[in-house]
């Protein structure tokens, strides 16, 4: 009579944590690399003009934007790798090295864009390593600009970064949005665009029809993205200023005790009526260092036939 062994297979359970700890190891043995794109030039636009950001000649700029991409890529590449690896676990699929690049491209279409929350203590952290890693390879000080400020490299890093047309406004933390593509090749290289953001203006309760003889009243305001109190570094003064190209039939003024831009909607007109609001925000460094972001709204009013002096 054969004798029966309750141990005889392991159990599933034991099984699972042998995978996992296989696809865990197989990751870290493996060179994955993360090129992100978008994070410097001019950014497509619709009815909303995406700012490109100006920015005053500085000594190191060049070498700032760069190490902010290094740092950037470094963290979200982190998140990639867990979310990949916590995916493959719940896949029912062979892994192995030579089918971790078809599942990579796989788990990378599963979205068209995806969001990733980014810590500015740790991204701070990351460019700080990078500057101190290039000064000690090159045996040189190549943040000039940022060290030479009496607010130190913290307190610039964290201002440089709320320059970043990147960040969503979103909690407990900003984050930023990734369009991903992953060529057909044997290499392991990823490569994102990152979706740039205009400036966080708003206009608060913008009509979208009123009447002719009516008033109409743009008003603006600029929510600035402070990122987290936690980080305790004090905000450089940033100045906004805002204008507007409005049609002939409907002139607007600045009313400053009111605080927006007022008109009279036309009563000769029945057709909407386009507004091109522009917000221009600056940000000032030590050193007379500024940078500038420009965005342009377009705001269409329907224009409704004159209400009856005798309606309700």
């Amino acid at each position: 009579m054969p004798v029966s062994f309750a141990h005889a297979h392991p159990p599933q359970r034991m099984a699972e944590q042998h995978r996992h700890e296989a696809i865990e190891e197989l990751l870290h043995r493996l060179d994955i690399g993360l090129e992100l794109a978008g994070l410097s030039g001019k950014a497509t636009f619709t009815d909303v003009y995406l700012p490109m950001v100006r920015r005053s000649h500085l000594t190191g700029k060049a070498r700032t934007e760069y190490n902010f991409k290094i740092a950037l890529e470094s963290l979200i590449l982190d998140q990639i790798v867990d979310q990949f690896e916590d995916w493959l676990r719940q896949e029912n699929e062979i892994v192995a090295k030579w089918t971790i690049t078809s599942l990579l491209g796989c788990f990378l279409s599963a979205k068209v864009v995806r969001r990733f929350d980014v810590d500015m203590c740790e991204l701070i952290e990351a460019m700080a390593n990078v500057y101190f890693v290039d000064n000690l390879r090159t045996c040189a000080e190549t943040f000039t600009w940022f060290s030479s400020s009496a607010y130190g490299l913290q307190t610039m890093l964290y201002n440089f970064l709320r320059t970043r047309d990147c960040f969503c406004h979103t909690f407990p933390f900003p984050s930023v949005e990734i369009r991903f593509d992953f060529p057909a090749t044997d290499s392991l290289c990823i490569v994102g665009e990152v979706m740039w953001q205009p400036p966080p203006v708003y206009f608060d309760d913008i009509p979208s029809a009123l009447h002719a003889g009516a008033e109409y009243r743009i008003t603006c305001s600029l929510r600035q993205l402070d990122f987290e109190d936690r980080l305790g570094l004090p905000n450089f003064p940033i100045t906004y200023i805002y204008s507007v190209s409005a049609s002939e039939y409907l002139p607007l003024a600045w009313d400053a005790d009111k605080g927006c831009f007022r008109g009279i909607v036309p009563t000769s007109r029945d057709l909407p009526v386009k507004t091109t609001v522009t917000a221009s925000v600056t940000s000032f460094f030590p050193g007379n260092v500024r940078f500038e972001a420009i965005a342009r709204y377009v705001l269409v009013l329907d224009v409704l036939p004159k209400a009856s002096p005798h309606s309700d």
